[in-house]
């Protein structure tokens, strides 16, 4: 046979390890490609987020400070266009303090500087016009022209001017940026770059369209460029990011450049605007590193590419070249595949050896603990036959819960070593011929107290004349107890009854005799048929199955009926009742003895004392069950709600000496029942595995009620899983404790929860204190009929308070054909808030019966009144307070609030400053200085409207004010109607317009209308 050479062979995986490699690395450049790509991307979207918020800010920052000189351009279009220094700097004082970085703010009366905030130190600057610089005059007679306001700079200023040969030789001397070669040079004021915004103002003619007349000059307001940076978050020394501005005096990508490096306009940067009223900034942003041009991941795709293709192409090279060494590695994967099952073999074998162990340990422990259950049983029953004299009823009742807790305990363990026997075939049957008709009858008798309260029949429709079968007769006695105890566990009401019937079966030729157990209870889905002869298996394993059990009673009487030749089945619906049955085989020799019925009877007898007595018997409490010791040392009540009545017992043991009172319920259902009769336990002991209901849905429809610091729970179960004890405070639980409850435990818990809840009533009676101040600010109010009283005036008040006790203040006095009208509102919130309120609403009330009528001793006694009540408190409120004097068809008004609105008949507005009537009360020892009246004459259908803060300032969802302007218009629509529907209106408005957000402050209103 011809062999290629090897050099040939050799050739050809070279070949093919090539073309491995070549493909490997094709798709390694492919990966590269497309993930720069996506890198890249996702760089530029980082900074692009970066960016937009920064322009955002920047927007915001600007424009927040350009408007409030809109108020100055108001007032001297509107109201006076040639006010003093005095009065421009009062003005100035109230725009300056609203935002910070605000450097002065200038008049320019026919473009030439009149008026200018701070005076001291800019002297020198008034008189100049910026007409003489050309760059200026022409943003000057742009903002003219199209009447809107000019943004410049930023522009190194001294006072208001550029031109650095004003500026003594020794003034400091700054660039704008020290990159810059093209700024130039000037002194500054307090330091610092700054734009300067310019408002034309037009005069406005009295009656006609605001700001359509006469040109007047222009607004000028000069903002620090670091402070509107530094908000916009452009002057962040740990930004990732770097950004430039470009477009001096709004001249957008054509301007010059006055923020970062102008190398990041040629880096392809990420490119935004800022929108000047005049124009645009063009602001652009990259990388702190610049772009980079490798992702972080590049170097290891191309080693692992690399390695890949280098390990392919020589995997490769191997299968082409080497094929019996590929044959030798299979065979040696083979071997070891063979160890590796024998290995396992192995380990089956020994597992089985250890479940066998674990079986048999299993068994020996149950066998073990027969001998201390059967003491426990023996000593218990002795005890209630009077062993050691006689027992209180509590204490059988207690005794007779031990017994029957030993022998639910010494079935299960019953039942575990039968599974065990049964499991190895170690079991040994006794069979003879045995009276079926007898043990039924036994088997019934015994039964019957496990009826309880039930409405239920046992019946036994056996013929006494039945053949007997061939059974065991103690494990015959078994498979019926199971059945006739599932039967009756499982039925409610009706009848449990049980027949036999001969069939045959004719494969074996042997004749057997069926017996059936049918009942009427809750039946069985057919698709569990199967299941519930498995071992550990219930028709129903939820955590709130109705019915207990360990799901091993089926299991062994599957398998002892098969034993003893039969067969066991099953027929049932859901609802109607189930149908088990099972076959014996007829015995084909005679009894050898029939115990007699009244036999029966006498081995029922020895023990039917101690099981039927009611004393003892433990019976389901359908009612619950109140329980208290004589001495009530506290009245803490707790709420027990478990189905196990031993359970029950054992914690009104436990609750018993240490003087609760207890309230029991059986099962959930009962236990809300009880609550909604009006129960309220100071804690609730609630078990998680109780019928229908479980401790988890008990909890969650107690919580749709009642918070956590309301109605302590305290769940109680044997589940131990880390996740059952998370579901439980999941759905509310407020702790958790594993059975067996540890006593001192327990009180320790429930202490502290109850505490809790107590702790939480202590801030409730705070919030009530609180409620009082509430009441009282209410209570000193004007009443309706003294409103109603005051001849040739109409006064409608609305005042609604904050969640919060507020501060609003308002009184309507009456006394000598004067009215004293007052309104004022104190800082803040809160308890403090309300009583400075109420102590300024008994000093108005105590001046004004002293017959003080001066408004300047009258303002200064009770601010000296009130600041000594701050001081004492150690307080830092104060408050506004406007009062108005009327009398004759005129109101005196004196002190400082918000701005009066008055409403001449003809709908003329006019808004009345009371800044220069007052100063805020409280905040000073002595304000008799700045305490002025200003008289306002009123003319019959004139209205005036005082309000506090909480109107104007009140905010929508979106956060938007009501504002003054609204407020006016609301007045001038309703002012022909009387007070009280002109205030409805307003309310209305407000509430309208407030929708669902909350009341963040006091809203106060007080309509006064000239009759």
């Amino acid at each position: 046979m011809f062999k290629p050479p090897l050099r040939l062979n050799n050739t050809k995986a070279a070949f093919a390890a090539f073309l491995t490699a070549l493909a490997i690395l094709a798709t390694v450049g492919w990966v590269e490609h497309a993930e720069r790509e996506r890198f890249e991307q996702q760089n530029r979207a980082k900074v692009l987020a970066r960016l937009s918020t920064v322009r955002a800010n920047l927007e915001k920052a600007l424009n927040q400070r350009l408007f409030l000189s809109r108020g100055l351009v108001a007032y001297v279009s509107t109201v006076n266009p040639d006010l003093d220094q005095e009065t421009f700097e009062r003005l100035t004082q109230v725009i300056v303090a609203q935002q910070s970085g605000i450097r002065s703010i200038v008049l320019y009366k026919e473009n030439t500087v009149s008026h200018i905030y701070p005076l001291v130190g800019n002297e020198a600057a008034l008189g100049f016009s910026p007409m003489s610089i050309p760059e200026e005059r022409e943003a000057i007679e742009r903002s003219v022209q199209n009447r809107q306001t000019v943004v410049a700079g930023p522009v190194n200023i001294v006072g208001l001017t550029q031109i650095s040969d004003v500026c003594p030789a020794d003034t400091p001397r700054l660039q704008i940026t020290p990159n810059s070669s093209q700024n130039q040079q000037s002194c500054l004021v307090e330091g610092g770059i700054a734009f300067i915004g310019r408002t034309p103002i037009f005069l406005t003619p009295p009656n006609e369209v605001a700001e359509s007349g006469a040109y007047w000059g222009l607004a000028g307001i000069i903002i620090d460029q670091n402070t509107l940076f530094k908000e916009a978050g452009l002057l962040e020394s740990n930004s990732d990011v770097k950004y430039a501005i470009r477009g001096k005096d709004g001249l957008g990508a054509d301007g010059e450049l006055f923020f970062g490096e102008s190398q990041i306009f040629q880096q392809n940067p990420v490119l935004s605007y800022i929108t000047l009223p005049n124009g645009s900034w063009q602001l652009a942003a990259i990388p702190q590193t610049g772009w980079l041009d490798d992702f972080p991941l590049l170097v290891w795709l191309r080693l692992g590419g690399s390695f890949t293709a280098i390990l392919a192409g020589g995997l490769v090279f191997i299968l082409v070249s080497a094929p019996a060494r590929l044959k030798k590695a299979v065979e040696r994967a083979t071997i070891a595949l063979i160890e590796r099952e024998e290995a396992l073999e192995r380990a089956n074998t020994d597992l089985q050896h250890l479940d066998q162990l674990k079986d048999e340990f299993l068994a020996n422990t149950s066998h073990e603990l027969r001998t201390p259950l059967n003491g426990i049983i023996g000593i218990a029953e002795s005890l209630i036959d009077g062993a050691t004299g006689e027992l209180s009823d509590w204490t059988q009742s207690n005794l007779a819960m031990i017994v029957s807790s030993g022998r639910r305990l010494s079935s299960l363990v019953n039942d575990v070593l039968d599974f065990s026997k049964i499991r190895y075939s170690n079991i040994d049957l006794q069979l003879k011929p045995v009276d079926l008709y007898t043990i039924t009858d036994l088997v019934i008798t015994l039964s019957q107290p496990l009826i309880g309260k039930k409405n239920l029949q046992l019946i036994n429709s056996i013929n006494p004349e039945s053949p007997a079968v061939q059974a065991d007769e103690n494990r015959l006695q078994q498979i019926l107890h199971n059945l006739v105890g599932n039967a009756i566990k499982f039925t409610a009401e009706g009848q449990v009854e049980i027949l036999a019937e001969k069939v045959d079966y004719l494969e074996s030729g042997q004749e057997f005799l069926k017996i059936v157990i049918s009942d009427t209870g809750i039946g069985i889905s057919e698709d569990k048929f199967e299941r519930i002869f498995e071992s550990f298996e219930q028709a129903e394993g939820t955590t709130g199955r109705e019915y207990g059990g360990t799901g091993l009673g089926l299991a062994i009487t599957k398998q002892l009926v098969e034993l003893q030749g039969g067969k066991i089945e099953v027929c049932s619906r859901l609802g109607e009742g189930s149908q088990f049955s099972f076959t014996l085989p007829i015995a084909s020799e005679k009894l050898a003895q029939i115990i007699p019925e009244n036999s029966v009877k006498s081995i029922f007898k020895s023990g039917q004392d101690k099981i039927l007595n009611p004393r003892l018997n433990l019976q389901s409490k359908s009612q619950p069950v109140m329980a208290s010791t004589p001495e009530n040392g506290n009245d803490i009540s707790v709420f027990i709600v478990d189905d196990e009545p031993i359970n029950l017992q054992v914690l009104m043991n436990m609750l018993s000496l240490h003087h609760y009172t207890i309230t029991q319920a059986s099962n959930g259902e009962e236990a809300l029942a009880i609550l909604e009769t009006g129960y309220k336990p100071d804690i609730i002991l609630l078990d998680v595995m109780m019928p229908k209901m479980t401790g988890y849905e008990v909890t969650q429809k107690i919580r749709e009620r009642f918070t956590t610091t309301e109605m302590p729970i305290l769940l109680l179960t044997a589940k131990t899983q880390v996740q059952d004890i998370v579901t439980g405070l999941g759905f509310g639980a407020n702790d958790y404790l594993n059975k067996p409850i540890a006593k001192d435990e327990l009180l320790a818990r429930m202490k502290t929860q109850i505490n809790m809840c107590r702790l939480r009533a202590e801030n409730l009676r705070l919030s009530a204190e609180v409620e009082v101040i509430k009441r009282l600010q209410k209570m000193v109010l004007p009443k309706d009929f003294e409103l109603e009283s005051i001849q040739n005036l109409e006064i409608a008040s609305f005042i609604q308070p904050a969640d919060e006790v507020g501060g609003d203040y308002y009184d309507v006095l009456q006394y000598d054909n004067h009215v004293k009208i007052g309104i004022g509102d104190v800082t803040g919130h809160g308890l403090e808030s309300g009583l400075l309120m109420i102590m300024a609403q008994t000093a108005v009330r105590t001046l004004q019966e002293s017959s003080e009528t001066d408004p300047i001793k009258f303002m200064d006694i009770l601010n000296r009144t009130l600041y000594g009540n701050i001081q004492r408190m150690s307080s830092s409120k104060n408050m506004t307070l406007a009062l108005l004097e009327y009398t004759d068809k005129s109101l005196k008004l004196s002190g400082q609030h918000e701005e009066v609105i008055l409403v001449h008949t003809d709908g003329e507005v006019e808004r009345i400053d009371t800044v220069d009537l007052g100063f805020p009360i409280g905040l000073d020892a002595d304000i008799a200085e700045f305490v002025a009246q200003q008289t306002i004459p009123l003319s019959s259908g004139d209205v005036v409207v005082l309000y506090t803060d909480g109107i104007t300032e009140a905010e929508n969802l979106e956060g938007d004010q009501y504002g003054l302007e609204r407020l006016c218009e609301i007045i001038v629509k309703n002012h022909r109607h009387s007070a009280e529907k002109i205030k409805q209106a307003i309310v209305e408005d407000v509430w309208r317009y407030i929708g669902q957000q909350k009341v963040f402050d006091d809203m106060t209103v007080v309509v006064i209308k000239q009759k």
